[in-house]
């Protein structure tokens, strides 16, 4: 009989106390969300990861992240936003990496996180925003490779 996977969790590290004995007892899949939190990323987070850390040893389930998302632009041709979206993500594989996280959930550039899609006219098609959005993520992607961390979309 095959055994069904384990519904895991989606937290602010805050929280993880209460529910750390469910977690752990199956080894179930963790999300950490607080490097998507207003702040976080520019705060001194070295406590939290070790706080983190120290709740987790001996877990042997998946950690992973909820990178930053809020005023993030993968597919911006704006030099300056295109430099703020990835000093946030390679700020969120900072985190991820402090906590041996293996996964960094980042959102889709094509549909905004509480808006609609994004639009493709004859002038802004497709191939055109694929170039932007992988002129982004290039430099990301080998960050979160280097860190032996996933991005997901």
């Amino acid at each position: 009989m095959n055994e069904l996977p384990f519904v895991g969790a989606a937290i602010k590290s805050e929280n993880l106390a209460g529910i750390l004995d469910w977690i752990v007892e199956n080894n179930r899949d963790l999300e950490i969300q607080d490097a998507c939190l207003p702040g976080f990323l520019d705060s001194d987070w070295g406590f939290v990861s070790d706080r983190i850390n120290k709740q987790l040893e001996g877990y042997m389930g998946r950690i992973g992240i909820h990178g930053q998302y809020d005023g993030i632009q993968f597919g911006t041709g704006d030099p300056l936003a295109r430099e703020h979206t990835q000093k946030r993500i390679s700020q969120s594989l900072d985190f991820a990496s402090s906590i041996n996280a293996s996964t960094c959930v980042i959102h889709s550039p094509f549909q905004f996180f509480g808006g609609g899609h994004a639009c493709h006219t004859p002038q802004l098609d497709l191939a055109f925003t694929l170039d932007r959005v992988s002129q982004t993520l290039e430099p990301l992607i080998s960050l979160a490779e280097q860190r032996d961390c996933i991005l997901v979309v």
